[in-house]
């Protein structure tokens, strides 16, 4: 392989890797113990890569826009540890709005998609209580050429397993036993699978 090759190489997975935060609200502590003011969005949002570059690979992540705050809040897709719970401010009344295709490690989105208007419908998040949203299943890829970085996204499907995630999750997240759960999964159009 010749130096010039080699240096393009190393150029695209340079900005592959790009150090930085990731884009993606940071899961909730497995430690942590709930509050009566918060609100908590938890499922399993899971990644199956059917390639990696140096062991990262593309993530999908679900953005949430909220009302109350004026944040957005998004939950990134793990292989590692795809039962996450987030934690949000307690009264807000947010929408699933766009799914974002983030660079391996999360620290780049590089497009998003707006989700089908069906399910944009806004879900008011009580304080002291956690919401079920779904279990939900994406692929990925990644390869790094000699002269570019190609990437792949999809999202796969979402299924309703409310008690077992629930149970998974109470047990998981110890200072989440006692905390109230609601299910609020979202029944996606079936055109868009």
């Amino acid at each position: 392989m010749n130096v010039e090759l080699n240096v393009r190489i190393l150029a695209a997975l340079a900005l592959l890797l790009l150090p930085g935060c990731s884009v993606f609200t940071s899961p909730m502590s497995r430690h942590e113990k709930a509050s009566q003011t918060d609100a908590y969005l938890y499922g399993r949002f899971s990644v199956s890569p059917s390639s990696t570059v140096y062991g990262l690979y593309p993530i999908i992540g679900l953005d949430f826009a909220c009302k109350q705050n004026a944040a957005w809040y998004s939950i990134g897709f793990s292989r590692e540890d795809p039962l996450q719970v987030i934690k949000i401010p307690g009264g807000n009344t947010c929408s699933l709005v766009r799914i974002s295709y983030a660079r391996p490690g999360g620290l780049i989105v590089v497009k998003t998609e707006l989700v089908p208007e069906e399910i944009r419908a806004p879900i008011r998040f009580e304080p002291g209580t956690a919401y079920y949203l779904g279990d939900y299943s994406s692929s990925s890829s990644v390869f790094a050429g000699s002269t570019r970085v190609e990437m792949e996204w999809r999202l796969t499907g979402v299924s309703d397993r409310y008690e077992r995630t629930t149970a998974d999750m109470k047990s998981a997240f110890h200072g989440m036993s006692m905390i109230p759960t609601e299910n609020k999964t979202v029944q996606w159009p079936r055109a868009y699978w």
